[in-house]
């Protein structure tokens, strides 16, 4: 019998949480909140549309999913890391697909997220604990 709640105290303990599009969406803004600290940071004056306009890749393909915009923000934190002479991390590709699991969109932007913080460290920028906001 102990045997037996042991085996389920074990099989509840390992089974996966399930990433939602809402765990998805609170990571972007996570994401959202460094970018801003950022430009904070260095003193950049903004305006979404201005930053569009600046980065813009220049491509016939347009952005059809999540998983797109998040090769996106990869492509430009690779130019982010050349500008300040960092080494690059080639972004993962991926065929647009109809129907996208939020679990690869939610390891993308933990992938955006990793790269910001290497960012940060690497140029000894102090920034604050943003909580993710669900």
């Amino acid at each position: 019998m102990q045997k037996i709640i042991l085996l389920l105290l074990l099989t509840i303990g390992l089974s996966a949480k399930t990433i939602t599009p809402n765990d998805v969406y609170a990571q972007s803004i996570l994401i959202q909140d460094h970018i801003h600290f950022l430009l904070k940071h260095y003193g950049i004056k903004h305006h979404h549309n201005d930053i569009v306009k600046r980065t813009q890749i220049s491509t016939k393909l347009k952005p059809r999913n999540a998983w797109q915009k998040s090769y996106e923000i990869l492509i430009k934190i690779n130019m982010l890391r050349v500008s300040y002479n960092l080494s690059r991390i080639e972004p993962v590709g991926m065929e647009p697909v109809e129907q996208l699991n939020p679990d690869m969109v939610f390891g993308q932007t933990q992938r955006i997220l990793a790269e910001l913080k290497i960012f940060e460290i690497r140029k000894s920028i102090k920034v604050p604990n943003f909580s993710v906001k669900t």
